[in-house]
């Protein structure tokens, strides 16, 4: 080392430490701003991604940045210089609020009720009740879908099937615009009359809905607290025209009609932009059936133990109550 350098760091050494008051040190560098925005941004995008049908993505963006602004916050001055219990409140109050927030807000309660009321009807011939040509071995059902709830009901998907086959299914009454069909497309023959083998007349496509098992209704969406009404036609299917082992010459195709005793849904819908998942394994016709679930891992698509489903129902007509299946 030079003299004259050696000579410069004595002087400096013998030189007492600049003091900085404490009105002009930062109580926030750019770095902890600029980190703390990102968390506070991180769970704002979170929301945004959830509200906008990339629900677990946001779920994932919306945590980690809590975890991420906690964590920024225990290592600040003002924080770490409060005694104990108030930090301890402090971050009790943080996780309650947070809590509350996913509770209320990413995790809503979703509610359905549906009412199936099964009869026996006679019209008179050529009858179309509700866009569906009617006969007379059909029975009825009529279908109400309630949204219960203060939340509208985005990608209505809904599965519906009785304990007799469906021959038609309708919409007559609500806000929803739906669609409904077989899980199946129906035969559609062209018709066209012939003499001498010459076409005689206009042609005419038989359109209309097929008879199944199970029918799929679609909606975009159905706004809250309103009710959607259906009205289906079942037929009564004699089981051994339909098993090649049983079928025996002369079996009719159909039985006499009867009134349907049970209806199935399995609907999926998005709510918030988190999917959603309600099954009436076995409404009973002549009952008011009631799901509310919250969301749970098993909306995240992981196998688990699904939460507690909460099924009511009430007996709308005379005479006992059926028990519940």
């Amino acid at each position: 080392m030079s003299p004259k350098k050696r000579k410069r760091r004595e002087i400096l050494s013998l030189q007492p430490p600049q003091h900085v008051p404490p009105t002009m040190q930062p109580d926030k560098t750019w770095n902890e701003f600029f980190r703390e925005g990102l968390s506070v941004g991180s769970m704002v995008f979170g929301v945004s991604l959830m509200t906008g049908g990339w629900f677990k993505t946001g779920v994932f963006f919306f945590y980690f940045g809590a975890a991420w602004l906690a964590y920024d916050t225990s290592r600040q001055k003002f924080f770490r210089s409060l005694r104990r219990p108030r930090r301890q409140m402090l971050f009790l109050s943080y996780v309650v609020a947070l809590a509350v927030f996913s509770w209320l807000y990413l995790f809503l309660p979703a509610s359905l009720e549906i009412h199936p009321a099964s009869t026996l009807v006679h019209y008179g011939a050529g009858s179309n009740i509700g866009g569906i040509p009617w006969q007379e071995n059909f029975s009825r059902i009529d279908l109400t879908i309630e949204n219960t709830t203060d939340y509208d009901y985005d990608d209505f998907d809904a599965l519906v099937s009785t304990d007799l086959a469906i021959a038609g299914f309708k919409q007559i009454g609500g806000f929803a615009i739906c669609a409904m069909d077989t899980e199946e497309l129906p035969p559609m023959p062209t018709l066209q009359h012939f003499e001498n083998l010459q076409p005689v007349g206009p042609a005419n496509m038989a359109l209309g809905q097929g008879e199944g098992d199970v029918y799929r209704l679609r909606c975009d969406k159905i706004p809250s607290h309103t009710k959607t009404a259906y009205v289906i036609a079942t037929i009564h299917r004699n089981p051994k025209a339909f098993d090649l082992k049983t079928i025996a010459v002369g079996d009719p195709v159909y039985l006499e009609p009867e009134a349907a005793r049970w209806l199935k849904l399995d609907v999926r819908f998005k709510l918030s932009g988190s999917s959603r998942h309600l099954t009436f394994a076995r409404c009973n016709t002549g009952q008011v059936c009631n799901i509310t679930r919250r969301i749970d891992v098993g909306d995240f698509g992981l196998k688990t133990r699904r939460m507690q489903q909460y099924v009511e129902f009430r007996d709308y007509g005379p005479g006992q109550q059926p028990s519940p299946p």
